[in-house]
């Protein structure tokens, strides 16, 4: 399975519990693409969850096809919070990556005691979800 295959710093990189707690700054989780609506991340302070992966006919470039890429972010803290994610679609047929999109809310922030939408796109083959098994998702947080 490609997931597997994938490695950081030489060391492959695991599925993460479906109740991790940890906040994964700089390191990719990869899980099958089916587990991505269930997945949770964050801190204290800052919730990352309801995730969808989503293809369909751009609206703005006739004839062409993007997986857009939607989560929420729910800032508990006082401060506000820069947030970013980073999503590798993989399809083992492939033998690796299909799609890398980069997905944040409006300015990349969130702002204190705010819930916000983080969204992001890229352009695809059509029938590129349909073929995924596998996502891999590196979140960022300022908290």
């Amino acid at each position: 399975m490609v997931i597997a295959a994938l490695v950081s710093n030489g060391v492959p990189v695991g599925l993460p519990s479906a109740n991790a707690e940890a906040f994964n700054v700089g390191s990719f989780a990869c899980m099958p693409i089916a587990s991505l609506q269930d997945h949770v991340d964050g801190t204290a302070e800052v919730k990352i969850n309801n995730f969808s992966i989503i293809e369909q006919a751009s609206f703005l470039h006739k004839g062409m096809t993007v997986l857009e890429v939607t989560y929420s972010v729910a800032n508990r803290s006082k401060k506000n919070a820069h947030v970013g994610g980073q999503f590798l679609i993989l399809e083992n047929k492939a033998g690796g990556p299909t799609a890398a999109i980069t997905a944040g809310p409006p300015m990349n922030f969130i702002a204190a005691g705010r819930t916000d939408v983080a969204r992001g796109e890229a352009f695809v083959e059509p029938g590129t979800l349909k073929r995924a098994d596998g996502v891999c998702v590196r979140l960022t947080s300022s908290l």
